[in-house]
């Protein structure tokens, strides 16, 4: 099957990314609405801690359970959406 990385550091590092990331977030959701055999899998990562040449660590990173409630509250997963893309 085919699966869709979301990373999200970028948008805790620039606020400016923010809305992109919901908004990305939400076409992809409903662009695999409906799609079975297999049904695409949408991940969420960290992906780069790096941002304007300087590595942020650990302030770019989230525990598993911020991001489930990231994705369930402003990206309006269900329970097991948000758990399958940890």
């Amino acid at each position: 099957g085919i699966a869709f990385e979301l990373c999200y550091s970028s948008a805790i590092l620039d606020p400016s990314k923010r809305k992109a990331l919901v908004r990305i977030a939400h076409d992809l959701r409903s662009a695999c609405r409906g799609v079975r055999n297999p049904a695409p899998r949408i991940i969420l990562s960290s992906g780069s801690r790096v941002a304007s040449g300087n590595d942020f660590g650990a302030l770019a990173l989230r525990t598993p359970g911020d991001l489930i409630n990231v994705l369930k509250a402003v990206l309006s997963f269900d329970d097991k959406l948000a758990a399958e893309a940890m």
